[in-house]
């Protein structure tokens, strides 16, 4: 399972970023809801993992029966995980669409300024420390 979350996340965060860049989350979230559905259908998924249809048969299938339910953004998201084979994580992308995330803010007064932001194992360093210090490193190679 938790393959299958690392593979769907960065396709949850780019239905993220385009349904933020459209202030359309909550009509983001009941598509892909919808689509998910599709997808987990017994009869659908036997279609869209069926080698007798190829990926343009697989699109129009699919983009049929969710008809008028998903808009034009929404229906190349689709057209992007159909090509990638990649349709079947829709219900781990709907799930990862809707987490809340809890922030934990503590103040370093040795980061001199800026902010270090840490999620899971990766670490994104945007303090002034963490710049000196990766300027220390470039002078001595």
């Amino acid at each position: 399972m938790a393959e299958l979350t690392t593979i769907a996340r960065p396709y949850a965060e780019a239905a993220f970023e385009i349904a933020s860049g459209e202030n359309a989350l909550a009509q983001w979230s009941e598509m892909l809801r919808f689509a998910a559905a599709v997808v987990v259908d017994p009869k659908m998924a036997d279609a869209l993992s069926s080698p007798q249809l190829d990926a343009a048969a697989r699109e129009s299938l699919f983009l049929s029966i969710c008809g008028d339910r998903l808009n034009a953004e929404a229906r190349n998201f689709m057209r992007v995980l159909i090509e990638a084979e990649r349709i079947s994580l829709l219900p781990q992308i709907r799930d990862l669409f809707g987490k809340k995330i809890e922030a934990t803010v503590t103040l370093n007064p040795q980061l001199l300024g800026g902010a270090r932001i840490t999620v899971g194992d990766a670490v994104i360093d945007g303090s002034v420390q963490g710049k000196l210090a990766q300027m220390a490193q470039d002078l001595r190679a």
